[in-house]
């Protein structure tokens, strides 16, 4: 934890710059609102100082920071790689990224490691459903986050 203490410290300026100007504001899998409470409190100031701003919670149970809320999404647990992968693959079939700050930031490079096929990974988007090998999740509820 003292690691993450460290890193949270020393990005806690950017991220408070973030909290204030962010339109939409994502918590995944931490109670935000009993672990960072400092943070917690700037994040709903900012979401009270502006009804166009907008939170989603992604977790495995629901707790205090899930009470103040635009949008939960309760998930299983060891379930929320399949649901990155998911939004993500959204994002790009919808063209909603920006090229502009991946040409500029970012590098994809090929890894030495073989990491199996990436098209079988146990889940199929059929009728409006993404199916997970744990559970069925709405599809629906991704493309509100």
């Amino acid at each position: 934890m003292a690691s993450a203490v460290t890193g949270f410290m020393t990005t806690s300026n950017l991220m408070s710059q973030d909290l204030d100007e962010a339109d939409v504001l994502v918590t995944w899998g931490a109670n935000m609102a009993e672990m960072h409470p400092v943070l917690f409190s700037r994040l709903t100031a900012r979401k009270l100082s502006n009804p166009s701003v907008k939170h989603f919670d992604l977790t495995t149970r629901f707790s205090r920071t899930s009470e103040t809320v635009d949008s939960v999404l309760v998930f299983r647990q060891q379930t929320d790689l399949a649901i990155a992968n998911a939004i993500a693959n959204y994002l790009i079939q919808n063209n909603m990224y920006d090229q502009k700050f991946i040409d500029e930031h970012l590098k994809f490079k090929a890894g030495t490691e073989n990491l199996g096929h990436s098209f079988k990974d146990d889940y199929d988007v059929t009728d409006g459903k993404m199916q997970i090998r744990f559970g069925t999740l709405p599809l629906k509820s991704l493309k509100k986050v």
